[in-house]
């Protein structure tokens, strides 16, 4: 320890012992009274939150002894146990809210109804000597005003429905927007960073690459990706494996090809329309970038011009 005296001022030792029922009961109350949270029945809700945390430390063990893996159930997963409880509770008590106040509407509404009939009915009451003659009238009136009444509930149903369908329309496009800007937000910088680098690109580079008899891996690699991206069609050859089978080859066509103009090469690498990549030239580069040598970093290592490109 004299000589290595960081082996005690830098090294911290972490101890995790499961908590007691007591401590159980305890956090879940504090975090139930904290949350300012009622509860029908606040014991036996503490004491639920305890079994099934001890519950699941007990089949973790079970677990571990069957399958020698080991889940870890840590004062983290309570604390989370609870909030999720909470958090739950809320959504579930604002939506019975949100259904019991539209309810109350439909009921006045159906209220107020009622009470236009019940007084047409007195009306019709009082004034019965005057309206002998139009009784059937007022008859074929009535079932109108019940259709109409029928209609206006099955209106609101429908409108309760089209108004849930547009709630959760409304959040799966707010995801899939928030998702789309982080992925921009991520590819920006990248981007930028990319032209830099290909601002940097000499035709002289291109050159030094095309005359390579037998170029390096990450030479190859890079002018593959940069020849599936123009839409540069393979040569079949035959497999050097001894497979029988043919594979695509790049390289030829890069050096006929792609790498054939230095000058229009680097102005169609700056033109290149990024916006506007067609779905089949995705789904061919969608393996590569997964390759761990398919990086800029490890590119540079066979060649600086192929990093850039």
């Amino acid at each position: 320890l004299r000589m290595f005296p960081s082996l005690v001022n830098c090294c911290t030792i972490d101890w995790f012992h499961e908590w007691p029922a007591e401590a159980l009961y305890s956090v879940a109350k504090q975090q139930v009274l904290g949350a300012n949270v009622e509860l029908p029945n606040l014991e036996g809700t503490l004491k639920m939150f305890q079994t099934i945390h001890q519950s699941v430390e007990v089949a973790s063990q079970g677990f571990f002894k069957a399958t020698k893996r080991n889940v870890y159930v840590t004062p983290t997963s309570y604390l989370e146990l609870l909030s999720s409880f909470m958090k739950t509770l809320a959504d579930k008590r604002l939506q019975v809210n949100t259904q019991k106040n539209r309810y109350a509407v439909g009921l006045t509404k159906i209220e107020d109804a009622e009470g236009a009939v019940a007084g047409l009915q007195q009306m019709l009451t009082e004034k019965k000597p005057a309206l002998v003659k139009t009784q059937k009238e007022v008859g074929e009136m009535m079932i109108v005003i019940k259709q109409d009444k029928a209609d206006a509930e099955a209106v609101s149903t429908a409108v309760s429905a089209e108004e849930a369908a547009a709630s959760v329309k409304s959040e799966e496009v707010q995801v899939v927007k928030d998702d789309a800007q982080r992925d921009l937000d991520e590819a920006l910088p990248a981007l930028e960073e990319a032209v830099q680098c290909l601002k940097k690109l000499k035709k002289e580079h291109i050159q030094e690459i095309k005359v390579l008899a037998n170029p390096p891996n990450g030479v190859r690699l890079a002018c593959e990706c940069c020849s599936i991206m123009f839409g540069l069609k393979p040569v079949k050859k035959q497999d050097p494996g001894g497979s029988g089978k043919k594979i695509d080859d790049y390289w030829e066509t890069s050096q006929k090809v792609l790498l054939a103009d230095p000058k229009k090469l680097l102005d169609d690498l700056f033109e290149f329309d990024k916006d506007n990549i067609p779905e089949s030239r995705i789904s061919l580069i969608a393996p590569y970038m997964d390759r761990e040598d398919f990086d800029p970093a490890a590119i540079k290592k066979a060649s600086l011009a192929c990093e850039a490109i």
